[in-house]
């Protein structure tokens, strides 16, 4: 299963951690992998301000921490990434699951 923590402060996203594997079919031909992949990467290749981030990538891992205040356009990339995240999640409640926590001051 692939497990996608997202940690908010203040209303704002502070970090998120997507890890593991779908196992929705075979290595190759999984498409709940493949659309929570791309879906991760087209949002790290958008972002404009990279160095206001944290990003570790590893096997079946990826780590994107806010480090700093970041621009509007940045912010909605982070929040289109975690809508296209939660449809997969929907559709494929077996092999994607979303976790989020919110703290405030």
């Amino acid at each position: 299963m692939i497990q996608v923590h997202i940690a908010y402060h203040d209303e704002k996203v502070s970090n998120i951690e997507v890890k593991g594997h779908a196992l929705f079919a075979p290595y190759g031909q999984d498409i709940v992998c493949a659309g929570v992949s791309a879906t991760v990467i087209g949002a790290l290749n958008a972002l404009q301000e990279i160095k206001k981030f944290t990003i570790v990538r590893e096997e079946a891992r990826v780590l994107v921490k806010v480090e700093e205040q970041i621009n509007m356009h940045d912010e909605i990339v982070l929040e289109t990434m975690i809508i296209q995240i939660k449809t997969i999640a929907q559709s494929y409640s077996k092999n994607v699951r979303v976790i989020e926590e919110r703290r405030e001051k």
